[in-house]
């Protein structure tokens, strides 16, 4: 396992009226929290007027810089506060800007545009006590992109399968396959901490909201997990 050594200065606050919840739904894998960004009102001093946005203090300079991920941060804030039942502080990151948990929690987190999420389970074991979990990961897409990424993240393999999923346009599938496959290498990166290509794992996925992973990872690693497993 890595170590996680936080970064300096490195919370990012939002202002309370500046971002909702949007759902907390408990899933297979754990506790799942997405909150949205608002917009104050035009006289509020956090609201996105040119003039309180020439602040380089305003919290959107923040945002603008997607690495940072304020609002994935921030609900996997809110998910850990849900779950212990109390205030929790910022969430830091990690030299790998993987997001810093509590001793006895795994976490992870997405955002994409105004739309943060996060994933929290605790380090025990499964609901039926038969697998201790060794990480968790999550991912958010927008469906409404003209890229073609299709090559770059899908194997020929996956590629050829286009097209099988009642309900999902072959565009949305590609999004899909690919948010499958980043879930699944932010669960695996703090064990293997090794990069994982695209063409060393094909994800699919089937009308129940399931998926099946095939592996094939050149130094073969992935022998190493009991079980692995992966929804929409």
């Amino acid at each position: 396992i890595s170590s996680w050594a936080p970064l300096t200065n490195d919370a990012i606050i939002l202002p309370n009226d500046c971002w909702k919840h949007v759902f907390d739904i408990e899933l297979p894998e754990g506790r799942c929290v997405g909150v949205e960004l608002m917009h104050p009102g035009p006289d509020h001093p956090d609201s996105l007027s040119p003039e309180n946005i020439a602040r380089s203090s305003h919290w959107i300079h923040a945002m603008l810089h997607p690495q940072e991920g304020a609002l994935g941060r921030l609900a996997m804030r809110e998910a850990l506060r849900l779950e212990q039942n109390s205030a929790h502080a910022s969430i830091l990151k990690d030299q790998h800007g993987r997001p810093i948990v509590p001793r006895g929690y795994l976490g992870s987190i997405s955002h994409k545009r105004n739309v943060g999420v996060a994933l929290v389970t605790t380090t025990s074991t499964t609901s039926d006590e038969s697998e201790t979990v060794e990480g968790v990961g999550i991912d958010i897409e927008q469906t409404l992109t003209k890229r073609d990424i299709a090559k770059k993240v899908l194997t020929p393999t996956e590629i050829s399968e286009l097209g099988k999923v009642e309900g999902v346009t072959i565009e949305e599938e590609v999004l899909l396959r690919f948010s499958m496959k980043e879930s699944l290498y932010k669960a695996m990166h703090p064990i293997l901490c090794q990069y994982v290509g695209f063409q060393e794992a094909e994800v699919t996925p089937y009308p129940d909201g399931t998926a099946s992973v095939e592996w094939n990872i050149e130094n073969g690693r992935h022998d190493m997990f009991q079980d692995v497993s992966v929804h929409w």
